[in-house]
């Protein structure tokens, strides 16, 4: 039996499933950013989420290095971001410091050629789309 040449993803459910089987492990506390190449994934990026709540500044250096590591991805045309965390959370705003901190990986990615496709939240028993803010997401 051969195995398919293609994995086809129909929605948000199948990305989630297969970030902790391309990495070998389910990430905690981690941003992992997927590119894509136009409809494809390109590469994948794990990082641990900064600690506490970090300065605007310290944001932003994340969120620069962050698109660095992605550039080398040359055919990337947009991300994918992932944001796994083990914070309880009970409102759309999502875990304490993410809202923060996707608002400066929009622009740093943005300004890459890489803007942000979509982006979620993911616990150990949850998950969410960033973007919205219906509590019934």
């Amino acid at each position: 039996m051969n195995a398919p040449e293609h994995l086809i993803i129909s929605g948000p459910e199948d990305i989630l499933g297969y970030v902790p089987h391309t990495l070998g492990y389910w990430p905690s506390c981690s941003l992992v950013a997927m590119t894509m190449q136009g409809k494809r994934l390109g590469a994948t990026l794990r990082v641990d989420l900064p600690a506490g709540t970090p300065s605007t500044r310290g944001r932003e250096d994340f969120a620069r290095t962050v698109a660095d590591y992605l550039l080398a991805d040359k055919e990337a045309d947009g991300t994918l971001l992932i944001f796994f965390t083990d914070d309880a959370w009970s409102d759309a705003a999502g875990p304490p410091g993410s809202r923060a901190l996707l608002a400066d990986l929009e622009p740093a990615l943005g300004l890459a050629g890489m803007p942000v496709r979509d982006a979620w939240y993911v616990g150990a028993e949850y998950w969410r789309n960033v973007y919205c803010t219906d509590p019934e997401c």
